[in-house]
């Protein structure tokens, strides 16, 4: 799908096409995309919050980095940018689609392909892992509220606890 979809201002050259919206690829691809079998994948948004911040650490092609994991969610937080926007954002259709946990991504992906007879192989690859703690402990109180207020959208629809 990366092939059919054009860079954006906010992928900076280094995300893929793919990093857009649902109306966005809709306008793009054509309206029949949505008679596709669609999926999504939604992550916990604190733990969600920790690999952004230690995959912008470990990629040297990223220019900025941050000193700690309280001044990345303080820029996420003051800054528009593709690290700030909530998984809310990208499904920004009101359409019926499949939403798999990442937290228990092997489990609903079989369920995913059970549910629509799809004949898919159904072990996924792990890629972009980064070698980290438990994400709850980069948080203080403070900074878990910060995150809780951005992305509280997404703690609601994916029903998450705060």
């Amino acid at each position: 799908m990366d092939e059919d979809l054009p860079f954006l201002d906010e992928h900076h050259k280094i995300f893929a096409p793919s990093h857009c919206t649902l109306s966005q690829a809709v306008k793009t691809l054509g309206e029949e995309i949505l008679k596709k079998i669609v999926f999504a994948v939604c992550r916990n948004p604190y733990d969600r919050m920790v690999s952004q911040f230690c995959f912008v650490q470990s990629q040297e092609f990223i220019p900025k980095k941050f000193k700690d994991f309280a001044e990345f969610v303080d820029f996420c937080v003051e800054e528009d940018t593709i690290a700030s926007h909530s998984q809310s954002h990208y499904l920004d259709m009101d359409v019926d689609i499949d939403i798999l946990r990442f937290e228990r991504l092997k489990e609903d992906w079989c369920r995913f392909l059970s549910r629509h007879s799809l004949p898919i192989n159904p072990i996924l690859p792990c890629l972009n892992q980064t070698k980290r703690k438990n994400y709850l402990d980069y948080y203080t109180p403070s900074i878990k509220q910060k995150v809780a207020k951005m992305w509280l959208e997404d703690f609601r629809r994916f029903n998450y606890p705060m």
